[in-house]
Formats: structure tokens, sequence, C-alpha cells
């Protein structure tokens, strides 16, 4: 679900900026395919949540990082992803701004990983 732009583009910043009305609709989608309690909701679209920000991390690092132009970078794109979305990944992750929160972003987790590794 989460790796499936039928159901969620990419082009969200984050999960929570994902419209409520899309979300449930993944929820309805996945009732409709098991036999779930609503108690499970929240654990199931965490699922998804995390399966949407993994597929989007590696995207931005298969296709996206990779090349230095954007030439490369849609002449390499995810086929599952139409290329009106991906050229507008492509300038949103473009912005000099972005790109220092990504980093920023990037460094803390790495930092807060590290921390754990020590303290376990």
């Amino acid at each position: 679900m989460g790796r499936n732009s039928d159901f969620i583009i990419l082009m969200y910043t984050s999960w929570k900026a994902v419209p409520l009305k899309v979300k449930k609709r993944i929820w309805k989608y996945i009732n409709s395919k098991f036999i779930l309690p609503k108690e499970g909701k929240g654990w199931v679209m965490t699922g998804v949540r995390e399966a949407w920000k993994g597929y989007k991390t590696r995207i931005k690092g298969k296709h996206f990082e990779r090349y230095n132009n954007i030439e490369d970078m849609l002449k390499n794109r995810p086929l599952d992803i139409p290329e009106v979305q991906f050229q507008k990944l492509i300038a949103y992750w473009s912005i000099p701004s972005v790109k220092v929160s990504c980093r920023i972003n990037n460094s803390v987790s790495l930092s807060f990983f590290m921390l754990l590794v020590y303290y376990i």
C-alpha cells in the first residue's frame, strides 16, 4: 500500500501531510482484503506509513542522489512512478533548503541510532 502510487503519491512531505481522505481510502481497501478489528487500525496504518517512508527514501537514493543531472534521473526513473510525479519530486528534492533539512534530519537520525547502539 505504501509503495503504490495509485493509493498514495510520494509528493507529501510527511505522513502528517497525507490527507485524511487518502488514509481512509487505504484503510478501507485493506479492510476489503483482510478481516481486521478496528483496534488494529493504528498498527496497520503505522506499517503503511513506514512502508511509504522507506519506499520514498529508497527512490530518492536510487533515482535522485545517484545521478548528477535531471536527464539521467528521468531516464532511470522507477517505472511505477508517473514521470510527471517524478519530475515534481526532483524539483522538490533539488530545493537548497530541502537539501539542508534532509542532511540535518539524517544527521540527527544517525546520532540517535548511534546512542541506541551504544546503550543497548
